[in-house]
C-alpha cells in the first residue's frame, strides 16, 4: 500500500503555489503529480490543514451489527448459499453484494463447506437398505475389512497458466490427441491389531 506524502513536502508545494508558481512547475520541481498540488490546495481550503486522510480500512460496512443477529439466525435455521442470503437481505431493504456477505459470515465464523449427498438417498428403497446397513455395521469383524482406494491421472492435464518474461507469451507443451486416463486402485487389508498394513 502506498504511503501519503509527508506534511513537509505538502507545505513546500503550497508555499511555492502561494508565491505564484504554476502547479506543473511545482510538480516537476518536487517530482510529484500535478493533481497532488491541486488536491492539497483544496484540502487546506476545506480543512485548514494538510494532514493526510486515512488510507484503507475506512469504508463503512454495509452489514452492521443490527443485521448480524438476523444473519446468524438465518444461517442456523438451515443451509443457504451466499447468493440466496444476498437476495434475502435485498428483500429486507439491505442492498449489498455477495462479497460483503462472504466477508461478514467468514469473519463471524459462520461459513461452512457444502457436502453434496446423492439424491438417491431420498428414495424409499435406498433409504431402507442404508438403514439396514447402519444397523448391522457394528457387527462386522474388523479383520475382514479391506480398504480400497482409487486415484487417476489424465495425460491431458497440463497447467493453463504460468510465469514468463514480461511482454513475452509463455509457451509449454502438452500431449496432443490420444489422451488417456490411467487409473490406480490399491487395497489395504487390516492386520490383527486393527492397523492398516
Amino acid at each position: 500500500m502506498t504511503r501519503p506524502y509527508s506534511e513537509d513536502i505538502r507545505e513546500r508545494a503550497l508555499a511555492r503555489a502561494d508565491a505564484g508558481e504554476t502547479v506543473r512547475s511545482i510538480a516537476e520541481a518536487l517530482q510529484i503529480s500535478p493533481s497532488c498540488v491541486t488536491k492539497w490546495k483544496n484540502l487546506r481550503r476545506d480543512t485548514e490543514g494538510l494532514s493526510p486522510g486515512q488510507i484503507g480500512g475506512h469504508k463503512k460496512r454495509v452489514l452492521s451489527d443490527a443485521n448480524a443477529d438476523w444473519l446468524r439466525k438465518r444461517i442456523r435455521s438451515g443451509p443457504c448459499t451466499l447468493r440466496k442470503l444476498t437476495q434475502e437481505l435485498a428483500a429486507r431493504g439491505i442492498k449489498t453484494d455477495v462479497w460483503a456477505v462472504w466477508t461478514f459470515v467468514h469473519a463471524a465464523g459462520l461459513s461452512f463447506k457444502k457436502t453434496i449427498l446423492p439424491a438417491e438417498q431420498d428414495r424409499p428403497d435406498v433409504a431402507r437398505k442404508r438403514a439396514r446397513w447402519k444397523a448391522h455395521q457394528g457387527r462386522i469383524d474388523v479383520a475382514r475389512l479391506v480398504f480400497i482406494d482409487e486415484t487417476w491421472n489424465k495425460t491431458n492435464m497440463a497447467p493453463l497458466r504460468g510465469w514468463g518474461p514480461c511482454g513475452q507469451r509463455l509457451q509449454a507443451s502438452a500431449p496432443f490427441g490420444h489422451w488417456k486416463t490411467m487409473t490406480f486402485i490399491a487395497a489395504l487389508l487390516t492386520i490383527g491389531s486393527g492397523r492398516l498394513g
